[in-house]
């Protein structure tokens, strides 16, 4: 005969609580990953066109390069001015604006370094409140890079249509008709 200690160390009663206490910790625990993974896409996606509008901004605005900056510079903080893009949800660590604006430089399809306004920031992807050990822990770091393009000539776009067309099409002229509004 079975005594009531016995019973009790055979009984099955709290299973189901203690099993659902370790299943329903890792399904948050994978849930939150999941929100602050598109949240950090989300974020990456706004700055990414809060760099592009600075980059319009640069080339769109003053002649003089410094003018020109701190367009650009203005156009990114009006960006970032929105509360809690800038601290709690992105943490900017680096601005890259060029000084010097050379035409003849970039925009022909190859991107350059001095060419670009960049931007480096870090998104939260795990928040563990273990205080201040725990500050850097679970950002990722990302950067949103967009290039300072210029408007080819029709010299350029008649050259590079000539030449895609030569050497996939087989030659002739037909190429004088692909060019959009001479580009």
């Amino acid at each position: 005969m079975k005594t009531t200690q016995d019973k009790k160390r055979n009984s099955k009663s709290g299973q189901g609580v203690v099993e659902f206490a370790f299943v329903s910790f890792i399904f948050l625990n994978l849930f939150f990953l999941t929100l602050n993974g598109i949240l950090a896409f989300s974020v990456h996606q706004y700055i990414s066109f809060a760099t592009f509008m600075a980059a319009r901004a640069y080339q769109a605005s003053d002649s003089t390069p410094a003018l020109q900056a701190a367009n650009a510079r203005a156009t990114l903080e009006g960006y970032f001015a929105i509360p809690g893009i800038k601290k709690e949800m992105a943490r900017v660590n680096r601005i890259e604006i060029p000084l010097a604006n050379s035409p003849t430089r970039y925009g022909y399809g190859v991107p350059e370094p001095g060419a670009q306004i960049k931007v480096v920031f870090q998104v939260p992807l795990f928040q563990f409140p273990l205080g201040p050990a725990s500050r850097d822990f679970g950002w990722i770091q990302m950067e949103s890079v967009s290039f300072l393009g210029r408007e080819p000539t029709v010299q350029e776009c008649g050259t590079f249509f000539q030449t895609m067309w030569t050497f996939y099409g087989g030659g002739g002229d037909t190429w004088k008709g692909m060019d959009d509004n001479n580009c």
